[in-house]
């Protein structure tokens, strides 16, 4: 799906500005409903159990309405929107840390973690999800972003690259070795032998 972004030519009147910028939200808003659903449950996975879920996603596309004109269509719209998500979540998440290292905000204890498609639902998949979710939580950012976005949300090594902004030998190392601290976490985490 190839969604124009872009800024257009600036216009020479008043009512030519209201047009464009009508066709310039217009165009947002398909962005919108086509993704948002697929940014969601991206901010699941990457943030973790506690993610605040909505404003992050809203803060996915306020980057994405800012930056539109970045977008310059080498790679998909949704590729483009992935990368912002992993940026955003990133900042959410040390903004997280910093907080609780103060002590000025404390985590809901539920293990249970928030639907990725409806605010007001939770999961309803069991101790596997908040077991998962407790060993992503404790991968650094650069593990857990390639082992969400490869395992998780299906993404080729191509396309993660042009994400993180690194080499594809990068992200297969990173992947391997996200892959073998999940699984010893999880391991020390059930009790099982290695």
């Amino acid at each position: 799906m190839q969604t124009v972004i872009g800024a257009q030519a600036m216009p020479s009147s008043a009512d030519d500005l209201t047009a464009s910028r009508r066709a310039e939200l217009a165009d947002m808003k398909r962005l919108y409903d086509a993704e948002a659903s697929y940014i969601r449950r991206a901010v699941v996975h990457l943030g973790g159990m506690h993610a605040d879920v909505d404003d992050l996603v809203h803060d996915v596309f306020v980057v994405a309405v800012r930056r539109r004109d970045a977008f310059d269509g080498r790679s998909s719209a949704r590729t483009w929107l992935y990368g912002i998500t992993v940026k955003v979540v990133a900042a959410w998440r040390r903004r997280q840390r910093l907080r609780r290292f103060f002590g000025l905000s404390e985590l809901a204890k539920s293990d249970e973690p928030v639907d990725p498609f409806t605010p007001a639902r939770y999961f309803a998949r069991g101790e596997s999800v908040a077991v998962a979710y407790r060993i992503l939580d404790q991968m650094s950012e650069h593990k857990r972003t390639v082992f969400v976005l490869f395992e998780l949300e299906e993404l080729s090594g191509e396309a993660i690259a042009k994400i993180i902004e690194r080499p594809v030998k990068t992200v297969w190392t990173r992947l391997f070795r996200a892959r073998a601290e999940f699984e010893r976490r999880l391991r020390e985490l059930t009790g099982e032998p290695s």
